[in-house]
C-alpha cells in the first residue's frame, strides 16, 4: 500500500497541476513577456550563451533562468504553449520536492504539505505567468539544497556538501531573491540542535559567500536596470521603509493563510511613518516570535522553524531595498512563492499535531476516525483552493484578460488602465484606448509612459496638436526618450512645422547616434526645408550605421533621382529591391529609375 500511494500521489499531483492551470496553458504573452522572448529570440549559436552569461542586456543577472528560456525558444518559438507547460511541470516538481523535504524533517502529514502547496493559489502568479519561470525554476533548485544539505547533516558526506553548494548556485542564478538560504541552515541547525555551532557557521560561509556576491549583482542590475526610466519611486526614507515592510510582510502571511482577493496589482496603501499605528505589524510579528521563543523547547521551536523560512525569505522583498515593481505596488504574490513552504509545512505539521492530540496512541477506533476525519478535512481544503486557484488562473489567458480583472479589483491601477490602453492601440482602435490613457494620468499625473501613448493615440486619430501637447509632456518627465523625441518630431512634420521636426529629430540622434529612423526622419525634414545636401547626408549616416536598411536605401536614391544623380540612385533602389524583394515601392522605384535612363 506505501510504494502504491508513493507512485499514486506523484501521479495525481500532475494531474492537478495540469487541470488547476489548464486555463491559463493556451494563453498568450502577458506584460513583459514578449519583450523577454524577444530579447532571447535575437540570440543564435553559441555567441547566445556567451552573452546570456557574461554580457546581458536584460534587468537582472538570471543566467540559468535566461538560458532555459533561450532553449524553450528553440524549441517552442512563439507558441506559449510549451512555456506555460515547462512551468507547470517546475511547480508540480517543486510539490514533490516539499513533499520529501518535510518528510526528511519528520513531518507525518508531508504528502498533504506538498499537495498544499501544489494548489495553494498564492502560487498562481508564480505558475501561470510565463515570465515567472525564475520563480518556478529558482525553487526546485532550492528545494535539493536543503534535501542535500540535509544528508549532509546526517552523514557529513563531502559529496552531499558539495551537492547543496552546487544547487543553492544554480537557485541564486535563477533568481537572486533565495538569497536567504544560508540563514536558512543556520536556523535548521539551532531547530535541530537548539543553538547553532562555530560549526555551522563554518560550514555554511561558502553560502554565504554566493549569497553576498550574487546578491550585490542582482542590487546592481535591478538599480541600472530594472527601474526604467525617471518615473518616480516613491520608497521613502529609513523609517518609511521599515514601515512599509511590516505590513508588506503581515500581507503576505495574511494572503498565505487566507488567500482570498488576489489580484495581480494591489492597491498602494498610505504609509505614514510619524504614526506609530504604522509600526503595529512589526510589533505583532516580534510579540509572537518573542512568545514563541518562550515555548522553544516543546512546540514553539516546530512553529519558529517554519515562520522563520517564511520570513526569512520574504527579508529581500520587503522594500528596505528598492525594487522596480514597486513603482505601481507594494506587494506581488510571485514574491512569496518560495516563502510559501514554510507556510505549508507549518500546517502539515499542524496537522499532524492536531492527530497527536484527538487521537490515541495505536491503531485503535479513534486514532482511524481521527486520522480519517483530518484526511477528509484536509482533502476538502485542497480541493476547495485548486478550484480557487483553477480560476484565477483563468485572468491569465492573455494581455486583455489579465488587465481588465486588475482594473475590476484595483480601480486605482493607473498602470493596468495604460496597458489596457496600449492593447486597444496595437488594434489599431485608437479612440478605444484614449480614455484608458486619460484614466492612467488622472491616477497618475507624473506617468511619463502613459503620456507619451496618449500622444500615439491622438496622432493616430489625426488629433496633431494635442499629440504635441502629450508628447512635450512625455518628455518633460522623461527626457531620455528617443521614441518620444521621434514621434513629436513626426507631428511637427505633419504639422508643416520642418524646424521644429529637426530639432526634435536632431535631440534623438544626440541621445542615440545609432537611431536610423531619426536619421531618415531628419532627412525627410531636410528635404521640406529644400537642403537636400543636408538630407543625403542623414541618409549617409543611417546606412553607416545600418547598412541594410531599406528605408535609407530609399530615400537615398529619391533624393540622388531629384538631383539629377541617376546612375547612383538605380544603385541604391537595386541594392532595396535586393534587401527586399517582396517589397512592391522598391520594385516600382528601381523600374522608374531604370526606365529614365533609357535612350
Amino acid at each position: 500500500m506505501g510504494r502504491l500511494r508513493t507512485i499514486l500521489l506523484p501521479l495525481g499531483m500532475f494531474l492537478a497541476a495540469g487541470w488547476i492551470y489548464w486555463p491559463a496553458m493556451h494563453g498568450g504573452w502577458i506584460w513583459d513577456d514578449r519583450t523577454e522572448i524577444d530579447q532571447i529570440a535575437v540570440l543564435h549559436g553559441a555567441p547566445a550563451l556567451r552573452m546570456i552569461w557574461i554580457a546581458p542586456h536584460t534587468g537582472d543577472y538570471y543566467p540559468v533562468k535566461t538560458t532555459l528560456e533561450w532553449l524553450q525558444w528553440l524549441e517552442w518559438g512563439n507558441h506559449t504553449f510549451g512555456y506555460h507547460l515547462t512551468n507547470v511541470f517546475l511547480h508540480a516538481c517543486s510539490a514533490l520536492l516539499v513533499w520529501r523535504l518535510l518528510q526528511k524533517l519528520g513531518v507525518r502529514w508531508a504528502g498533504w504539505g506538498g499537495l498544499l502547496f501544489l494548489v495553494h493559489p498564492l502560487a498562481v502568479e508564480s505558475v501561470a505567468w510565463i515570465d515567472e519561470l525564475k520563480n518556478a525554476l529558482s525553487l526546485p533548485f532550492l528545494l535539493l539544497a536543503m534535501l542535500a544539505w540535509l544528508d549532509f547533516e546526517e552523514g557529513r558526506a563531502a559529496k552531499s556538501y558539495l551537492l547543496s553548494l552546487f544547487f543553492f548556485l544554480l537557485a541564486m542564478l535563477s533568481k537572486s531573491s533565495v538569497v536567504m538560504f544560508p540563514c536558512l541552515l543556520l536556523l535548521y541547525g539551532g531547530w535541530k540542535r537548539g543553538a547553532i555551532r562555530a560549526a555551522d557557521l563554518r560550514a555554511t560561509a561558502p553560502f554565504f559567500g554566493i549569497s553576498a556576491a550574487l546578491g550585490l549583482v542582482a542590487i546592481w542590475f535591478q538599480q541600472h536596470h530594472g527601474f526604467g526610466g525617471t518615473l518616480v519611486i516613491p520608497f521613502g526614507g529609513p523609517l518609511t521603509r521599515t514601515a512599509r515592510a511590516g505590513l508588506v510582510a503581515a500581507f503576505y502571511f495574511l494572503k498565505g493563510v487566507f488567500p482570498v482577493g488576489l489580484m495581480p496589482v494591489y492597491p498602494r496603501w498610505r504609509i505614514d511613518p510619524a504614526s506609530p499605528v504604522s509600526y503595529l505589524p512589526w510589533l505583532a510579528i516580534l510579540l509572537g516570535l518573542g512568545w514563541l521563543w518562550t515555548v522553544r523547547r516543546a512546540w514553539g521551536r516546530d512553529v519558529l522553524f517554519g515562520l522563520g523560512w517564511f520570513f526569512l525569505n520574504l527579508l529581500p522583498v520587503l522594500g528596505f531595498i528598492p525594487i522596480s515593481h514597486m513603482r505601481f505596488t507594494w506587494a506581488m504574490d510571485h514574491l512569496a512563492y518560495v516563502p510559501l513552504v514554510g507556510l505549508v509545512g507549518l500546517a502539515a505539521a499542524g496537522f499532524a499535531a492536531l492527530e497527536t492530540r484527538l487521537g490515541s496512541p495505536g491503531p485503535n477506533g479513534k486514532a482511524l476516525l481521527v486520522r480519517y476525519g483530518l484526511g477528509l478535512g484536509g482533502a476538502v481544503l485542497c480541493a476547495l483552493l485548486a478550484v480557487a486557484s483553477h480560476r484565477y488562473a483563468a485572468i491569465f489567458l492573455g494581455d486583455e484578460t489579465f488587465w481588465s480583472y486588475a482594473v475590476a479589483h484595483n480601480p486605482d491601477a493607473w498602470l493596468a488602465d495604460n496597458n489596457l490602453g496600449n492593447i486597444y492601440l496595437d488594434r489599431g482602435e485608437a479612440q478605444a484606448a484614449v480614455p484608458y490613457y486619460e484614466r492612467a494620468l488622472q491616477l497618475n499625473p507624473q506617468y511619463a509612459e502613459a503620456e507619451y501613448n496618449l500622444g500615439l493615440a491622438c496622432a493616430q486619430l489625426g488629433r496633431l496638436p494635442e499629440a504635441v501637447v502629450h508628447y512635450t509632456a512625455s518628455l518633460r518627465l522623461e527626457p531620455v526618450n528617443e521614441g518620444a523625441r521621434n514621434n513629436l518630431g513626426n507631428a511637427y512634420l505633419r504639422l508643416d512645422q520642418p524646424i521644429e521636426a529637426s530639432r526634435q529629430y536632431a535631440e534623438a540622434v544626440r541621445l542615440d547616434p545609432g537611431d536610423v529612423l531619426a536619421q531618415c526622419n531628419w532627412a525627410v525634414a531636410s528635404m521640406r526645408l529644400g537642403r537636400p545636401d543636408e538630407a543625403l547626408a542623414h541618409y549617409q549616416a543611417a546606412l553607416r550605421s545600418q547598412p541594410n536598411y531599406v528605408p535609407a536605401h530609399l530615400g537615398l536614391g529619391g533624393i540622388l533621382a531629384e538631383t539629377g544623380r541617376m546612375d547612383e540612385a538605380v544603385r541604391e533602389f537595386a541594392i532595396a529591391a535586393r534587401l527586399a524583394p517582396n517589397d512592391p515601392v522598391a520594385r516600382e522605384y528601381l523600374q522608374r529609375a531604370q526606365a529614365s535612363l533609357r535612350p
